[in-house]
């Protein structure tokens, strides 16, 4: 029986450099580790005694079958954060439902694949001068684009696009985000552990290294641990999940009032930028190490 699983992708069998911190950490504990692709269906959960996905970033590509996935390793083993979580967290769609609960959210849109949508009547009244589109499963920006004002045809035709196939979502650009960027929070066992602030590089909107953004280690604001507490909290009522989060990534960005506003809450496989956060991937593991052997008693 192995201790853990990180589940992958295939391109991330060996993981992505940030994670093998975590990977290190698990075994300095004493825990043995494997790392698994979640696409190889003959794979057996049952013989590990706990699972993480970590880099299984072509899920969105993959949406049905991730979501079969869930159900099966979760049936099999413990999947950490539980499968309810996963599941909802997937669509994007939860940031409306968090809205609902009280959290302060960026302003969104949801459009369902193949309703027929006039943007220019959506925008109508916003006050927006920029907008951002974008899939309602996705990762690392894919499919989203971004686009002024006076180009809603051009935004029309990539809705359109899109609606053909998923949900979209239908957002502001705020400027902060390229002059002061977005800041991620990242909490292990329901605790604050570190946060980073990811800037876009110049001429870009989007944060991820992957574009070029930039990362730095970051001291939150006390309202924004106020907001990322209340979506955790959220989160779970909506979920009927009774333990604590064991990992969670909250992304915050300002608005022109200088408000606070999530604008995702990732519980899946966000990166947890091990590297910024001294001791954060230790932590990690000492929290799964005390889970798992709570499970043994």
């Amino acid at each position: 029986m192995i201790d853990v699983a990180l589940a992958a992708c295939d391109a991330y069998l060996d993981l992505h450099p940030d994670d093998r911190h975590l990977r290190g950490a698990l075994e300095a504990r004493g825990l043995s580790t494997t790392v698994v692709s979640w696409t190889f269906e003959e794979y057996d959960w049952s013989k590990v005694r706990c699972c993480l996905p970590r880099n299984t970033w072509d899920y969105a590509e993959k949406a049905r079958d991730f979501q079969h996935w869930i159900g099966r390793a979760g049936e099999l083993t413990k999947l950490w954060n539980p499968a309810p979580l996963l599941r909802w967290n997937l669509h994007k769609g939860y940031l409306l439902e968090l809205e609902r609960e009280g959290v302060t959210v960026l302003p969104t849109a949801l459009f369902t694949q193949g309703a027929p949508v006039d943007l220019a009547s959506e925008l109508d009244g916003r006050g927006w001068r920029a907008f951002v589109l974008k899939p309602a499963i996705g990762a690392t920006s894919r499919e989203a684009s971004c686009f002024a004002r006076g180009e809603v045809r051009r935004g029309q035709r990539h809705l359109d696009r899109l609606l053909e196939h998923e949900d979209v979502l239908l957002q502001p650009f705020l400027p902060s985000v390229q002059s002061r960027g977005e800041i991620s929070l990242i909490y292990i066992e329901g605790t604050f552990s570190h946060a980073v602030l990811k800037r876009p590089s110049d001429g870009d909107w989007r944060a991820q290294a992957d574009f070029g953004g930039t990362t730095n280690a970051a001291l939150p604001r006390e309202d924004e641990i106020g907001v990322a507490r209340a979506a955790m909290e959220a989160a779970m009522r909506l979920t009927d999940v009774d333990e604590t989060l064991l990992y969670a990534r909250v992304d915050l960005v300002r608005n022109e009032n200088d408000q606070p506003m999530l604008s995702e809450l990732e519980l899946i496989e966000p990166s947890l930028f091990f590297g910024w956060g001294e001791g954060s991937a230790e932590r990690l593991a000492g929290a799964m190490f005390a889970r798992l052997l709570r499970g043994r008693g």
